[in-house]
């Protein structure tokens, strides 16, 4: 009786040991072939009236349609998506300031679906809205009240759903001990039903070194993953979009991510926050583009501070291959990373409201 009972809970071990193959965190080995980036052509956004006076200040991270074609920026100030083509040339004006449901109050995430619509998060209205591109809105709702928000600069949409970043609020009271218990991502429907939530915050994050713990978030559609990184983590999880299992967990500390050991309370005052933050450095977004999975990531220095300017941020792009997670080490940009659209990385190249340029640029692989 004793064998047979030794040898089934073996079998047991045995079993859980090998479903929980890639539940350990991996450090990716580093690839000798490094990549570059090349600039591959440009574009400075314009109407046929005066430009200047049409842009208001536009949010850096901005979003394409499904072919490329279209790119749909953000107005903070105007509370308007300006809709521009390849050309730069600006198609639409979608959205006002107000308060009813084709208008907008604050953005938090937006995004194009399969449909060339623009799907928006106003989290002040808390409200989804769908725009087609002459600007109507097709549908709005209101998300139900749940402990998993949308949250996050970015919707991503997949099979007719939305999927974001999420935090539970039940851990709010208490996020430096418990954050890394909530969900990683929530999916929505566009009536604003809570379908699911995937996943959870990184382990590592037991031990966080800062306030902000909020998850980043990507949906490879190609593969059906959803990726995700941690604003001052360098660490990658990704899970199986139909299964809901994590499939691996891996990165490297590459040699232009500084991580920071002192933890950041958000309850010191503004200007310490600011020095501690000086010199380290914090993931922006996470993309996928043909056989590579990119983290972007940037880091602070005194002259961002000093100046406002985002260009005066050092910007890289960590660079992994997408199926041995094995590293290609990080890639120094000169401008602040944009968008990721179709292999393609879309640079601020020049935010002034009179000639804002968007530099475009692809991965150039160095023997």
């Amino acid at each position: 009786m004793f064998n047979r009972l030794f040898t089934f809970f073996s079998i047991c071990v045995l079993l859980i040991s090998c479903t929980n193959i890639n539940h350990e965190f991996s450090k990716s080995d580093l690839l000798e072939k490094n990549i570059e980036i090349k600039k591959v052509d440009e574009f400075t956004l314009h109407s046929g009236d005066d430009s200047e006076k049409l842009i208001g200040n536009l949010r850096f991270g901005f979003v394409s349609n499904p072919a490329g074609s279209l790119h749909a920026f953000y107005d903070e100030i105007k509370k308007q998506f300006l809709i521009a083509d390849n050309e730069g040339e600006i198609q639409k004006v979608i959205g006002d300031e107000g308060r009813g449901p084709k208008e907008i109050v604050g953005v938090e995430g937006f995004n194009f679906n399969n449909k060339n619509q623009l799907v928006v998060y106003d989290n002040t209205q808390l409200m989804i809205k769908v725009y087609d591109l002459d600007g109507e809105i097709i549908s709005h709702a209101k998300p139900e009240k749940s402990s998993y928000p949308i949250s996050g600069s970015k919707l991503h949409t997949y099979e007719g759903n939305l999927v974001s970043g999420t935090m539970d609020r039940r851990l709010l009271g208490n996020l430096k001990d418990e954050a890394y218990k909530s969900k990683l991502a929530a999916v929505h429907n566009y009536d604003g039903q809570l379908i699911d939530t995937l996943g959870t915050y990184d382990p590592s994050l037991r031990e966080p070194t800062s306030y902000n713990l909020f998850p980043i978030v990507t949906v490879d559609k190609k593969n059906g993953h959803l990726i995700s990184t941690h604003y001052h983590n360098y660490r990658i999880q990704v899970y199986d979009l139909a299964t809901e299992q994590r499939e691996a967990w891996f990165g490297r500390e590459t040699k232009g991510f500084t991580a920071g050991e002192e933890y950041i309370s958000m309850n010191l005052p503004r200007h310490k926050i600011k020095e501690k933050t000086v010199g380290r450095s914090s993931a922006v977004s996470i993309h996928t583009v043909p056989n590579y999975i990119v983290l972007y990531f940037e880091t602070i220095t005194e002259a961002f501070y000093e100046t406002g300017n985002s260009n005066k941020k050092k910007s890289y792009l960590a660079v992994y291959n997408d199926e041995s997670y094995d590293s290609y080490g990080d890639v120094r940009l000169p401008y602040v990373l944009g968008n990721v659209s179709n292999g393609k990385f879309y640079l601020i190249e020049n935010d002034n409201p009179s000639n804002y340029t968007v530099g475009i640029y692809e991965f150039n692989k160095k023997n």
